[in-house]
């Protein structure tokens, strides 16, 4: 039977205890009947005391009264939706969403008109913000705001906040000590100081520089070159005083290859061109293909000024084929150097008439080039003075001063101030006085024509010498009246004289040819022969005189064809009519040699002497 109800039967002792009841024993519906209908305190005492302890479960003592329960839940009798109210007024941990304005570590977050403000403590960072250690993309912090040039995506303030120490534009332009950045990174700062306002450090040690780069995209591939380049580097180890020396080099992209186009070298040295430059300034354009190094431009004409203490010479020099140009106001040429070297001051250098001139000076109707120095008595008059005008062409000396001509810094001809030349003479005495020195000839007169003649005159008439050929002429008046011949004699007038000598040979006949009178050829006049022996021995019989008269014409011989008049004491000398239609001169042997002499005086014409060609047979 199931037990309903605890009766004394069911009870064996005379107290109940917690294991006589049910675990899930329910008095709230039931009554109970007190043993002589009352309940001492010993009873409740012992009784109550282990239910009050389950219900309390050994709560702190400030907790396990129902009054101090309500008081700790605020007295709410809806506690538990006022709790779930609350709860849903907070953020979750994921993907929390906050309004208003928040204070970390600050109280009055409203105040400063931000969303989230953060207080650090002294020594510390107020916000820290750490990427993912990992590996793979992280990012320690990003910030998205602004869009137009009004906003400020980002900004770093000073201890007041009342300026910027970066500000970051909504289009993306970067300010470094400005709010307004112009471009996409601008660094500004107000100060009376001459201190760089950014610096690029490489903590590498051993000279390693560093440097900016400028780099865009191709339209073809859209690969992202280096456009350009400025870079420091060391120009040596850096490991002592005189080891620290550094260099700037410029490059830019050229046909797909980043090129070095300039340096500053740790002395000063600029070079354009050259990666060594050896001076303060060197272009090199050897690897280039302009003719043109470099251009002076201003907003009127162009220049260039070069300024040296010492008389250093400044040179300036053109491509192969083009000009050197010097000008005045603005784009006018005053003077110009060709490339072939010439020269034109107020023209240019061009073919005129014949060749190009090698200085060519046009000063309208009159162009003069006039030296002059301190101790000339007027420097407008005075002086040194060539040019021409449109009477003449002048070389001038206005000064009582020689006018002195020198080659090889000797003085080769002098003018005097009263006229005189003198030509190897300092201090000429005549109007023309040539001193040849040690040279026997001193002077040469040539023309082209067969003739060269020197002419002297006076008031009443003129007489030239000259040279045919090898042979000193006389023209008085214009005619040949007088000869001297390059091979012996001499001719006045028609009367000519002609002689000639030769060795007498020891053993042998010779025979020399004197006049071929064949055609027009003819020979008339006196033949004088003598000969004298060595030593002055046995001279009789040595002179020899002889009457000739022969002509030719057609090859034919007219007049008589021996030699007549035959007079004098012989010797060896003899005349010789040859079939050959020639006069020779015949030469007999001696045992005691000598010389032969002859001479004619006459008409002859045709003449053949030769004292080395002879024949040794009779012609």
């Amino acid at each position: 039977m199931a037990l309903n109800k605890i009766t004394s039967k069911s009870i064996e002792t005379g107290a109940i205890t917690a294991d006589d009841l049910h675990t899930t024993l329910d008095f709230s519906t039931k009554t109970f009947t007190m043993h002589n209908n009352h309940i001492t305190e010993t009873m409740v005492t012992q009784h109550s005391a282990p239910i009050i302890a389950q219900i309390t479960d050994s709560a702190p003592a400030t907790l396990d009264t129902l009054n101090e329960l309500a008081a700790a839940l605020g007295d709410d009798p809806n506690f538990a939706t006022t709790t779930a109210n609350n709860i849903a007024l907070k953020a979750p941990l994921a993907d929390p969403e906050f309004t208003g304005h928040v204070g970390i570590n600050f109280s009055n977050p409203i105040s400063t008109g931000s969303r989230l403000v953060v207080l650090g403590d002294a020594g510390s960072n107020a916000l820290f913000v750490k990427g993912n250690t990992g590996t793979g993309t992280s990012w320690g912090l990003g910030v998205n705001a602004g869009s137009t040039t009004a906003d400020a995506s980002f900004r770093v303030y000073d201890k007041d906040g009342s300026a910027s120490y970066v500000y970051v534009r909504g289009d993306g332009n970067v300010g470094i000590g400005t709010e307004a950045p112009s471009d996409k990174l601008e660094v500004s700062r107000a100060s009376t100081d001459q201190t760089v306002g950014l610096t690029l450090t490489n903590i590498q040690t051993g000279g390693y520089g560093s440097g900016i780069v400028w780099k865009s995209k191709r339209s073809d591939n859209s690969n992202v070159l280096t456009a350009a380049e400025i870079v420091v580097v060391g120009e040596n180890s850096w490991n002592s005083d005189s080891n620290t020396s550094s260099q700037i080099q410029f490059k830019t992209q050229k046909e797909n290859t980043l090129t070095h186009h300039m340096t500053l070298t740790k002395n000063g040295n600029l070079g354009i061109g050259t990666a060594t430059p050896a001076m303060l300034l060197e272009v090199d354009a050897s690897n280039g293909s302009a003719n043109d190094i470099a251009r002076f431009s201003g907003p009127n004409s162009g220049g260039l000024t070069l300024r040296n203490a010492t008389a250093n010479e400044f040179i300036l020099h053109t491509a192969t084929s083009d000009d050197l140009v010097f000008g005045t106001n603005g784009n006018n040429a005053r003077m110009r150097i060709d490339s072939s070297g010439n020269v034109g001051i107020g023209t240019e250098p061009i073919d005129h008439l014949t060749a190009g001139y090698n200085l060519r000076l046009n000063g309208g109707t009159q162009t003069y080039l006039a030296f002059n120095n301190s101790t000339h008595t007027t420097q407008v008059l005075g002086g040194f003075v060539i040019g021409n005008d449109s009477g003449a062409a002048r070389i001038t000396q206005r000064e009582n001063q020689p006018i002195i001509i020198a080659t090889n810094d000797d003085t080769a001809m002098t003018i005097l101030g009263n006229g005189n030349v003198g030509i190897n003479e300092t201090n000429p005495s005549r109007v023309l006085h040539v001193n040849s020195g040690t040279s026997n000839t001193g002077v040469r007169f040539e023309s082209t024509d067969q003739t060269a003649s020197i002419e002297f005159a006076d008031n009443s008439g003129t007489a030239e010498i000259g040279a045919t050929g090898s042979d000193l002429v006389f023209f008085p008046g214009g005619y040949d009246k007088g000869r001297v011949f390059a091979t012996g004699g001499m001719k006045i007038g028609e009367q000519m004289f002609r002689e000639g000598y030769t060795s007498i040979n020891s053993s042998e006949n010779r025979w020399y040819k004197l006049v071929d009178y064949a055609n027009t050829a003819m020979i008339s006049g006196r033949v004088f022969m003598s000969a004298n022996r060595f030593g002055g021995f046995n001279q009789t019989g040595s002179y020899r005189e002889y009457k000739l008269s022969i002509g030719g014409y057609s090859n034919a011989i007219y007049g008589p064809s021996n030699t007549t008049g035959d007079s004098g004491e012989g010797g060896y000398g003899s005349l010789h009519i040859g079939s050959d239609n020639c006069v020779y001169l015949q030469v007999s042997a001696s045992i005691y040699g000598g010389t032969q002499y002859f001479y004619i005086l006459g008409y002859i014409n045709n003449w053949q002497f030769d004292n080395t060609v002879y024949v040794t047979s009779q012609p």
